[in-house]
């Protein structure tokens, strides 16, 4: 088992993605690394990618798995399930910073092989607050900021 850490950009464990209008099949977690986990990612064979977002570098990686990570694979810091009050799993807010544990497997399809990582678990190390646009909205309201 390999183990990455970073910061969420988009998490989709409790709901799949949806494009063009239909369920991707395929629970993820997308990471921002910085640049020695970037190196890290690179040297284990994780996926990472790299780019350049408004002039500025951007380490990315991506996580996918096809089955619901379920209470006992994502944890916060102290290992406990990461649940709402009604016990269901949650999504984990963009800006937390997480270790993902994932297994590589060989592939090869239409000629090509390569190693992909399977999502197995995620500890949470620092969550970051999640913003409810409701709430945030109504008070740019207040403040006469349109948008």
């Amino acid at each position: 088992m390999k183990k990455q850490i970073g910061t969420v950009l988009f998490s989709n464990i409790v709901t799949q993605p949806v494009y063009d209008g239909k369920p991707t099949g395929k629970f993820e977690i997308t990471l921002t690394l910085d640049e020695a986990q970037f190196t890290d990612a690179e040297s284990n064979g994780l996926g990472a990618t790299s780019g350049e977002y408004n002039g500025q570098a951007q380490y990315k990686a991506k996580f996918k798995s096809k089955f619901k990570l379920g209470k006992k694979e994502v944890v916060d810091r102290y290992k406990q399930p990461y649940v709402d009050e009604e016990g269901n799993l949650k999504e984990i807010p963009r800006g937390s910073k997480v270790v993902v544990f994932t297994t590589p497997k060989s592939y090869s399809m239409m000629g090509k092989d390569g190693i992909t990582n399977y999502l197995n678990a995620i500890q949470i190390i620092d969550e970051a607050t999640a913003i409810d646009f409701e709430d945030f909205s109504e008070e740019l309201e207040e403040q006469d900021v349109e948008f």
